[in-house]
C-alpha cells in the first residue's frame, strides 16, 4: 500500500471519530471545515495554516486503552470519560482503517499494521492542538440527539484537559505500539484490557448476529457448520496471547508504561480496580468517576440491553456467557484458546454441569500488577 504518513495523518484528522458521552460541556453548533477544502483536495489542503505540535511541553499523560470488540472497552473508556481532567476519544482509528485498509484484510497484514501505527503516532502527537470529530455508524444515536460539535470548542476542551485517553480495538498487540511507547514526546501509558475469549465469543454472537450467524446456528442445532469461520475466535486468542506474552515478559521499554487488566476483575471489584488503574497512571481519582461507577455497576439488567451501553450489573454480566454458549462450543473454544486461557488464569469447564454452575468460578485469582 503506497501511502505517506502525511496522507495518513491528514485522513485521520479529517475523519477522526472523537466520541464521548459527556457531551454536556459542548454546545451543538455547525461543523465548519477549512475554506476551499473540497476544491483544493484533502491531502493538499487540510488547514495547513493550523498549528502543529512539536513537543509535549505540558507533559500530558496519553492513555491508550488497548482492547478488542466486546471486551468491556466501552465501560473502561467511561472510567476516563467521566474524569473532569481527562479528554476522552472513542475509536479515533475507525475511519483510518476503513479508508486506508481493504476491508477483506481487516488490518492483519504487516503493511496494514504500519498504517495504523503511523496514524496512531501522528494522532497522539497532534492531540494538544487538533481535536476533530466526525460521526461513525455506531455513534449515530449520539449525533441525532446532540447535533454536530463545534470544533473550536472541542479543541479548547482538549487543550484544557491535563490528560488524554484513547480507546482503540484496531491495534492487535502491544508490541505494535513500541515506537509510540518509546517516543518521549507522548508520555504514553498503555492499559491492555483482556477478557475471557469464551465471553467475547458469546457477546459478539449476540451483538453481531449476521457476522456470527454460523456460531448461532451451531448453538441452535447442536451441529458445527462445516464452513464455520474459526478465525473469528482464534484471531482474538492469538492476539491476546502474543500481546500478553510481551507484557508479562516485562521488557524495559514497557517499564512504567503498561498495565494488564482483566475485565472480570474490573467487573467484580470495579471501584478497587479503578483505583489501581488511576494509581498506575498517577492521576487522582475524582468523585465523578466514583459516582459513575456506583450508578453503572449495580444496574437493572433491563437497562443494559443496548449493545454499546454501559449500565450493567457488572459482576453478573461477566458471567453471562456461561449460559449463552453450549458446552460443545465452549469445549471447542477451550481447545483452540488453551494457551491464552492459561496465561490469563481462565479455568476450563470440564463438563456441562460445571459450565452452568455459577458457584464454580472459572476465573483464577491472579494479581496482574502494573509494570513499574
Amino acid at each position: 500500500m503506497q501511502c505517506s504518513w502525511k496522507a495518513v495523518l491528514l485522513l485521520a484528522l479529517a475523519s477522526i471519530a472523537i466520541q464521548y458521552t459527556a457531551i454536556r460541556t459542548f454546545t451543538a453548533k455547525s461543523l465548519h471545515t477549512c475554506p476551499g477544502l473540497a476544491e483544493a483536495g484533502l491531502a493538499e489542503r487540510l488547514c495547513e495554516e493550523g498549528p502543529t505540535f512539536t513537543y509535549n511541553l505540558s507533559r500530558k499523560t496519553h492513555i491508550l486503552i488497548l482492547a478488542t470488540t466486546r471486551s468491556g472497552s466501552s465501560f473502561v473508556g467511561q472510567l476516563f470519560n467521566q474524569h473532569l481532567d481527562v479528554f476522552y476519544l472513542f475509536e479515533p482509528l475507525y475511519h483510518v482503517q476503513n479508508t486506508l485498509i481493504p476491508r477483506f484484510t481487516q488490518g492483519r497484514s504487516p503493511a496494514d499494521r504500519r498504517v495504523m501505527l503511523g496514524a496512531s503516532r501522528d494522532l497522539l502527537r497532534s492531540l494538544p492542538t487538533w481535536c476533530w470529530r466526525k460521526a461513525t455508524a455506531c455513534a449515530s444515536d449520539c449525533v441525532r440527539k446532540c447535533g454536530l460539535l463545534n470544533l473550536t470548542v472541542a479543541a479548547e476542551a482538549c487543550r484544557e484537559r491535563s490528560h488524554v485517553a484513547i480507546k482503540t480495538v484496531r491495534v492487535p498487540e502491544v508490541n505494535d505500539l513500541r515506537a509510540l511507547v518509546e517516543d518521549p514526546r507522548l508520555n504514553l501509558k498503555v492499559i491492555q484490557l483482556v477478557r475471557d475469549p469464551r465471553g467475547i465469543l458469546a457477546s459478539r454472537s449476540e451483538t453481531f448476529r449476521d457476522t456470527y450467524r454460523l456460531w448461532r446456528l451451531w448453538y441452535g442445532t447442536g451441529r458445527k457448520p462445516y464452513n464455520l469461520d474459526v478465525t473469528q475466535l482464534t484471531t482474538v486468542c492469538e492476539d491476546f496471547s502474543n500481546s500478553v506474552a510481551t507484557g508479562l515478559m516485562r521488557p524495559s521499554w514497557l517499564k512504567g508504561k503498561y498495565m494488564l487488566v482483566r475485565y472480570e476483575d474490573l467487573a467484580r471489584n470495579p471501584m478497587k480496580k479503578t483505583e489501581e488503574i488511576y494509581g498506575f497512571l498517577g492521576i487522582p481519582l475524582d468523585s465523578h468517576v466514583a459516582r459513575w461507577i456506583q450508578n453503572n455497576t449495580q444496574g437493572d439488567p433491563a437497562l443494559g440491553k443496548h449493545k454499546y451501553g454501559t449500565v450493567r450489573n457488572s459482576a453478573a454480566t461477566a458471567e453471562k456467557w456461561r449460559f449463552r454458549l453450549s458446552y460443545d462450543i465452549v469445549a471447542f473454544a477451550q481447545n483452540a484458546c488453551q494457551r491464552v486461557l492459561a496465561q490469563l488464569g481462565y479455568r476450563m469447564a470440564a463438563s456441562e454441569e460445571e459450565l452452568k454452575n455459577p458457584a464454580i468460578s472459572l476465573v483464577e485469582e491472579r494479581d496482574f500488577r502494573p509494570f513499574s
